[in-house]
């Protein structure tokens, strides 16, 4: 029936935008029936056309979806809301971004997998319709709260102990307030204090490494890990550490290739 319609839109109107918009929303319905394949096919024409079509962003990011491809669909959401906010997008995106939270556990990635929780809560913000997420953005918040005040209260007791302010920062990473973390690193680098040891460059590594899917984030890890390197050349955990960034960054290169 859309295939009928699709036709019927280009014999009956000289604008080809009722066509794609139709294809978009038959994308839509590709991706209910699981065809996701054929679903991507749709939307990615209709947006090769149509680039600020809401629909069709909404369409590829379902499709994405269906195809295992978390994070993609979470950036064509995002692009649909921006054109359009309905009630709609925000629900499907509020989903994805669960399932992209589900993805990062899985990568051990606590950080993103938390930031993705919170994005599903600012689309859905209701305890009644997004219950599981709002359950474990609350459990995560008790932990991160809880383990800042247990961390703070010791270094109170002694603001030269540099283990607490590492693992402070560290924690502040790791729940993805690095606007708290990294002022904590650069202190803690300072010649006066801990300085570039490799107590505080492996953990400012991992603060770079949980922007994971960003080639920047690769980037200063790998540079770090080096750093550390340099110095203790026999530190094998770092450089396993060292190896596994390289080998994502080159599959990320992959991908965005």
């Amino acid at each position: 029936e859309y295939n009928r319609a699709i036709d019927l839109w280009k014999r009956i109107t000289p604008s080809p935008e009722p066509q794609f918009k139709a294809q978009a929303r038959q994308a839509v319905c590709l991706f209910a029936l699981k065809r996701f394949e054929h679903a991507y096919e749709r939307a990615s024409e209709s947006l090769e056309n149509y680039p600020d079509m809401a629909v069709a962003h909404f369409a590829l990011s379902l499709a994405l979806l269906g195809l295992g491809h978390e994070r993609e669909a979470a950036v064509e959401i995002d692009r649909a809301i921006a054109l359009h906010a309905r009630p709609k997008y925000k629900q499907a995106g509020a989903g994805i971004y669960e399932k992209l939270a589900e993805y990062y556990e899985r990568k051990e990635n606590n950080a993103r997998a938390y930031l993705a929780l919170k994005r599903s809560f600012e689309l859905l913000p209701s305890e009644k319709d997004n219950p599981a997420v709002f359950g474990a953005l609350r459990s995560a918040e008790a932990r991160y709260l809880a383990a800042v005040e247990k961390l703070m209260a010791a270094i109170q007791r002694d603001p030269a102990d540099g283990d607490s302010r590492i693992q402070l920062a560290a924690t502040h990473a790791a729940y993805g307030n690095y606007a708290e973390a990294r002022p904590i690193f650069d202190s803690l680098m300072r010649p006066d204090q801990v300085g570039r040891h490799p107590a505080v460059l492996g953990p400012y590594a991992l603060y770079f490494w949980q922007w994971r899917d960003t080639q920047d984030g690769y980037e200063q890890a790998i540079e770090i890990y080096r750093e550390i390197l340099a110095s203790d050349p026999e530190n094998q955990e770092v450089r396993q550490q060292l190896e596994l960034c390289v080998k994502e960054l080159a599959e990320l290169s992959k991908e965005i290739g």
